[in-house]
């Protein structure tokens, strides 16, 4: 399709992937992602069609992907994710806080995504968890969400984590809430020694018990004296953590870390020009705080994209403290009571409740006549291919 006019808008990052998809070598699960996307909401994926009984009004519908790689399906689940985590939030002063690693360790974590990806979330919440314990710091329990990242504006490699925090937490004895210093959470410069001590320490046990990979650009650090060089050389580094209060309006931390759970590497608007030799994207420099653009190949573009491409059944998004799975419904009852926060009932809303009350859209009603007889049980339900199934 050389004529960038034909290219709707909502599948513009699908076309530049499928450019790109005949000359890079893709591994079983990335080329099963990537389809995936290129037929979202075609033909490919499946259709279903609406009727309604009284005008007899029809509309057509593709079915969407679901893959949390797509930027075509993250909307509607990023505002129930939302909606859902409302329920935890406290009426106390948030922070935002991210983790990030030199980048002398991108290689080996690009051959280790998974084992690493989970490091990373362990030594960041560990450090957390630990210094607040301290009796020098808070000397209580903290509740925190996190979320991994791994981009910047121009596609690069770059892992981090998210995080927001209740400034406070719940006495080591259950019996009262901490508050936390106002405008100040943790010191961001033992934060910093913590985190970097943590991880790595068990990279070195990792190594040791034959438990990393070494592929691409980190088959060198296979060699012991390499990997001892690496080390060290992190070691002597400062480690970047970063930490800002949210005082001024804590819903809006909520909401900023709700665009990192569910973004992908990519929007379609930041998409501007497609052909079949050059991918033109716009991006944000931080350093002047100005737009700019930038060009790919589509090879360089899909090999940009697969690195970000999460491995198979790895969860980004993690909570810590009084919000894990294991403690939420116990804790927040008592810090609730404590805080005299009234105990709201949770949300238990199926498909069309959720439309009416994120969009105000009643998904039943016939947008033709109005009528509820709007429905899909008279006509054939076109399925998609099977899920193991890659094109």
């Amino acid at each position: 399709m050389k004529n960038e006019s034909k290219i709707k808008d909502s599948s513009k990052l699908g076309h530049c992937l499928k450019l790109g998809l005949d000359s890079v070598f893709l591994n079983h699960y990335e080329k099963y992602v990537i389809n995936k996307i290129i037929n979202c909401r075609t033909i490919k994926s499946g259709r279903h069609q609406y009727k309604c009984d009284d005008c007899l009004y029809e509309t057509l519908l593709y079915n969407s992907c679901g893959n949390r790689h797509c930027n075509q399906c993250q909307t509607f689940l990023k505002n129930k994710w939302l909606l859902k985590k409302q329920e935890d939030m406290l009426p106390v002063e948030y922070f935002h806080m991210v983790f990030t690693i030199p980048s002398e360790l991108h290689p080996l974590i690009e051959s280790n995504k998974k084992l690493l990806y989970s490091l990373l979330f362990q030594a960041s919440s560990e450090t957390r968890l630990e210094l607040t314990k301290d009796e020098k710091y808070l000397g209580a329990k903290i509740g925190v969400i996190s979320t991994l990242h791994t981009w910047g504006q121009q596609l690069n490699y770059h892992p981090h984590i998210h995080c927001i925090i209740p400034s406070g937490g719940l006495s080591l004895d259950n019996t009262k809430w901490v508050d936390g210093k106002e405008g100040f959470f943790l010191p961001i410069k033992v934060m910093s020694k913590v985190f970097k001590a943590k991880f790595i320490e068990k990279l070195i046990h990792y190594y040791t018990n034959g438990r990393l990979c070494f592929f691409g650009r980190a088959k060198d650090t296979r060699k012991k004296s390499k990997f001892n060089k690496l080390t060290y050389k992190l070691r002597q580094q400062d480690w970047v953590v970063y930490s800002k209060s949210c005082e001024s309006n804590p819903q809006y931390a909520l909401y900023y870390l709700g665009n990192y759970t569910h973004r992908v590497a990519i929007s379609n608007r930041r998409i501007l020009s497609v052909n079949q030799s050059e991918i033109t994207i716009s991006y944000k420099d931080y350093k002047d705080e100005k737009t700019k653009t930038k060009s790919f190949t589509p090879q360089s573009f899909l090999k940009h994209f697969v690195k970000h491409i999460l491995p198979k059944g790895f969860v980004k998004t993690r909570c810590y403290g009084y919000l894990s799975s294991v403690n939420r419904k116990k804790f927040m009852l008592i810090i609730k009571k404590l805080l005299n926060v009234k105990v709201v009932k949770p949300l238990n809303l199926d498909k069309e409740e959720l439309f009416q009350t994120l969009y105000n859209v009643d998904i039943t009603c016939c947008p033709k006549c109005k009528s509820k007889n709007y429905n899909f049980a008279r006509v054939i339900r076109c399925r998609s291919p099977p899920r193991n199934k890659i094109d």
